[in-house]
C-alpha cells in the first residue's frame, strides 16, 4: 500500500518510482482543508490516488498541493493531480509559478540534466494559471483545524519553500535540508547551488526549533538533523575546494567524502542500483565543484 508511515494527521506515501523504494515520498495531510505536501512528479499519480482512496479522503476535499520546489520529483505532477483534484489549488514560490503554467523550459532542462530519470519523472503537464498561488516568506496557509507557515528556503533552488505545519510542528523541508534515510543524512547541492543561502536557510530553520522534519527524500526524521544538514553543508564544501584546488574530477571528490563520512559511503552502497537516488548523489557533487569555482576556489 502507499502509505507507508504515519505522524498524527500526516501520511508518508512512497511514489514508488521505477519501482524504487525510500526514493521519492509524498505526504498527505488530513485536515478539513486536505493537503498535499510534495506531490511528486507525473508518474506518481498512481501512487497519490491510491493513497487518498486508501485513507478514505473525498477527492473534493483536497484544497491544497504544497510544492516546496518546481523540480520534477517534487512538484512536476501538480498540473496531472489538478484535473482529479477540482477545488485544490498549488502553492509554489513566487519564482515557480511561470514554469508550473507552462513546464516547457522545465522540461527541456530536466531532460538535458537528468536524461533517462526524467524519463523516469514523466513529462509535466501545465497547471491552470487561475489554480496556482504565489506563497510569500512567512506567510499562513489555513487548513481549517490547523495552520501552515510558509518559510523561503533557497539554496538548493531559489525558488525552494519549506513549510511548517505548526500545530503538529513539523517542518517539511523538500530538498532544503538534505536527503535523509535511517538516520543518516546528506546535503542536496545540484548546481547551481548557493552555499551561502542554503545555510542561510538552514538558520533559518533551525529558528523554528521543530521537532520532525518530513523529508522528501525519505521519510521522517528528528529535527536535530537540521544541526546535521548544517555541519556537513560546511564540510563537503571545504572537501569540495580542495579537490578544485588540486584540479581533481567528480570521481575524486566522491572518493574524498567517502573517506570523511561515513554515512554517503553507507548510503552509496544502499542505494548502489537506485537510478533516482544515484542521479541526485552525481548531481549533488557536481553542484558542490560548480559552487566551489563560482565561489574563485578554482
Amino acid at each position: 500500500m502507499p502509505v507507508v508511515n504515519e505522524l498524527d494527521n500526516i501520511y508518508c506515501i512512497d511514489t514508488l518510482l521505477n519501482n524504487e523504494k525510500n526514493a521519492v515520498c509524498s505526504y498527505i495531510v488530513e485536515s478539513e482543508k486536505v493537503c498535499i505536501v510534495d506531490c511528486g512528479p507525473t508518474a506518481a499519480e498512481r501512487e497519490i490516488l491510491s493513497a487518498i482512496e486508501e485513507l478514505g479522503i473525498r477527492r473534493n476535499d483536497v484544497k491544497f498541493i504544497a510544492v516546496t520546489h518546481i523540480h520534477l520529483d517534487h512538484g512536476g505532477g501538480a498540473g496531472r493531480l489538478l484535473k482529479h483534484f477540482p477545488n485544490a489549488r498549488v502553492l509554489v514560490h513566487p519564482k515557480g509559478v511561470e514554469h508550473l503554467i507552462n513546464p516547457s523550459k522545465l522540461w527541456k532542462s530536466a531532460k538535458s540534466v537528468l536524461g533517462e530519470v526524467a524519463d523516469i519523472y514523466q513529462l509535466p503537464e501545465p497547471c491552470e494559471k487561475s489554480r496556482v498561488v504565489v506563497v510569500d516568506d512567512n506567510q499562513t496557509v489555513d487548513l481549517g483545524d490547523c495552520l501552515i507557515k510558509v518559510v523561503h528556503t533557497p539554496g538548493h533552488a531559489p525558488h525552494h519553500v519549506s513549510f511548517y505545519l505548526v500545530e503538529s510542528d513539523v517542518l517539511f523541508t523538500g530538498d532544503s535540508a538534505g536527503m535523509y534515510h535511517e538516520g543518516m543524512i546528506v546535503p542536496t547541492t545540484p548546481p547551481p547551488f548557493d552555499f551561502k543561502k542554503s545555510l542561510e536557510s538552514i538558520e533559518k530553520m533551525v529558528k523554528l526549533n521543530p521537532k520532525t522534519i518530513a523529508f522528501t527524500h525519505f521519510g521522517f526524521g528528528e529535527g536535530k538533523e537540521l544541526h546535521k544538514v548544517y555541519r556537513k553543508t560546511v564540510d563537503w564544501v571545504e572537501i569540495a575546494k580542495s579537490v578544485v584546488e588540486e584540479d581533481g574530477s567528480v570521481e575524486d571528490l566522491r572518493d574524498r567524502i567517502i573517506e570523511q563520512d561515513a554515512e554517503f559511503g553507507e548510503l552509496l552502497k544502499l542505494f548502489r542500483n537506485s537510478k533516482i537516488v544515484g542521479m541526485s548523489y552525481m548531481l549533488g557533487l557536481w553542484g558542490l565543484m560548480d559552487c566551489v569555482k563560482r565561489m574563485g576556489g578554482g
